[in-house]
């Protein structure tokens, strides 16, 4: 009966851990629970298969070491995820607040103090719903007087919000300056052509004339050009004899820019939930309007400016909208489309229209997503490029290790379907996303990112001239940090850097930025 006792009052402690309703777990020590058991040497009847009172107390003494560590760590674990989710709705991180909330809920449904936080970002997201079947379930458990009160102010908040809760419109406006650096660095082969008078090298004349052309002057290299030999000709005439020498070139340049960018963000919540299939579905309406205007200066292969009066000048012009249906699970739909069009020094080059269907569902604390993606590239004669369409599907797997720490990892598969030898290919990207957030202190509010992709191409060209570009393999990741300076102004820094492997040694491309930003938002 010791030894039940004994059990039984670590199950009383468990329980008590879980009927606050404004404290997080309580932790206990194993020396203050061990404190919290009775004296066992003062019990008067003792059966006669339990051991005298030293080795009694010495085998509860196991049991409870054996037991207790379990019921610690689980306590520890619920108390750190519950401080979390209580930080994120500080935060007004409401969704990811949910995600910790929910699976405690149904490991520990009447933990007072979780439906209360269930309950107070059900309020924020205006879903009153879930709030008042949150606050019903509270109503049915054994409650204090003065928890009873605060029962009573919450339904209140939660009828008072469903009066003034109106289909809602929210406008958002941001402004940025950038300043930055760019290098874009190419390497590609260079063929040299050297004919010969017949395949041996040697012309049957003169065995010391290597050349049949014109005598070549006093400082004339063996190894030198052929079009340098014979500039009227681009390559040897078909019935000459020659050798093929190769080596690799290199241009680099490199330069400075300037960048602004406004963008207008539009967002439409609707009062009321719509049913689809008996399914409660909150409905959301994202419209979003940017404009990135980027001036450079024009240098020539040699990094030396060139017409240091004129610039030149990129602009992009991005519009998204589309809707969401989140469910009380957490499912999320979305529909989107996204139309962006390219000018370079005034001319309109490129538009890219998407179409874009993706659905979330949660799993624990992570997140599963699969997207469907159509497209359209219209080139408006760009490097006499035609249009193409794509097609497009990726699939990423979000996990949160905490609400300052987010790994996204995923892959997609595209198609581009062109209607000319040298444009169309299949693609396949591989990336991971790594999201974090400075802990509260010195460093509070300051985040970070870092993203890692690896693409490879596959051309499917019929033209005999460009058969080595069949194959492409393009390497990136990219940097970012942030800190907001004030509640409306945010100082940050990205870096930027890009390979891209030609198959075949057809050459290489790398591409690195640096750039600074501040942004204001009002």
């Amino acid at each position: 009966m010791t030894l039940m006792y004994g059990v039984t009052t670590l199950l009383k402690i468990k329980q008590a851990m879980l009927t606050t309703i404004t404290d997080v777990f309580a932790v206990f020590s194993p020396v203050s629970l061990a404190a919290s058991l009775p004296s066992y040497g003062t019990r008067k009847k003792i059966p006669a298969f339990c051991p005298p009172t030293k080795q009694r107390q010495a085998l509860v003494l196991v049991m409870f070491l054996l037991v207790s560590p379990q019921l610690i760590a689980k306590a520890i674990s619920s108390a750190e995820q519950l401080k979390q989710a209580i930080s994120l709705r500080k935060n007004s991180q409401y969704h990811q607040a949910l995600e910790l909330l929910n699976p405690l809920k149904k490991q520990h449904g009447d933990h007072k103090r979780i439906n209360i936080e269930l309950a107070f970002n059900y309020i924020n997201l205006s879903d009153f719903h879930q709030a008042n079947n949150i606050a019903a379930h509270i109503e049915t458990l054994d409650l204090s007087t003065n928890e009873k009160k605060t029962l009573a102010a919450l339904k209140q908040v939660i009828k008072e919000n469903e009066k003034k809760q109106k289909a809602s419109h929210l406008f958002a406006t941001m402004l940025s300056t950038y300043a930055g650096i760019e290098e874009f660095t190419s390497r590609f082969p260079v063929d040299y052509y050297l004919e010969v008078a017949d395949p041996s090298g040697f012309s049957p004349g003169n065995e010391g004339d290597y050349l049949s052309g014109p005598a070549p002057g006093a400082h004339y290299d063996n190894n030198g050009d052929y079009g340098a030999a014979y500039p009227e000709k681009s390559f040897p005439a078909e019935d000459s004899n020659y050798i093929v020498e190769r080596s690799t070139a290199r241009e680099k340049k490199q330069s400075s820019y300037r960048a602004r960018k406004v963008k207008l963000k539009h967002h439409y919540r609707h009062n009321k939930k719509l049913q689809l299939f008996s399914t409660p579905l909150l409905f959301n309406w994202h419209n979003q309007f940017s404009l990135y205007l980027k001036q450079g200066q024009k240098k020539a292969v040699d990094n030396q400016v060139i017409e240091r009066g004129k610039k030149l000048n990129y602009r992009q012009l991005k519009l998204d909208t589309g809707f969401n249906l989140l469910s009380d699970s957490l499912w999320l739909f979305n529909f989107k489309f996204s139309h962006r069009a390219h000018y370079y020094n005034g001319k309109r080059v490129l538009d890219e229209d998407k179409l874009i269907f993706s659905a979330s569902v949660p799993i624990t604390k992570n997140r599963l997503t699969l997207a469907l993606i159509k497209g359209k590239r219209s080139y408006r004669d760009l490097y006499d490029l035609h249009n193409s369409h794509q097609a497009s599907a990726a699939l990423e797997y979000s996990l949160n290790f905490s609400p300052l720490l987010k790994l996204h990892l995923g892959s997609r598969y595209l198609q581009n379907n062109a209607r000319d030898a040298y444009n169309k290919y299949d693609e396949q990207t591989f990336y991971g996303r790594l999201n974090y957030a400075f802990p509260p202190g010195a460093l509070a509010g300051l985040t970070g990112f870092i993203t890692l992709h690896y693409h490879r191409l596959m051309y499917e060209i019929h033209h005999p001239s460009l058969v080595n570009w069949g194959r492409e393999y393009k390497q990136s990741i990219a940097a970012g940090l942030q800190y907001p300076l004030t509640a409306n102004l945010t100082l940050g820094i990205n870096g930027h850097l890009s390979r891209n492997n030609k198959n075949q040694q057809s050459g290489r491309d790398d591409w690195q930025r640096v750039e600074a930003f501040l942004s204001y938002r009002f």
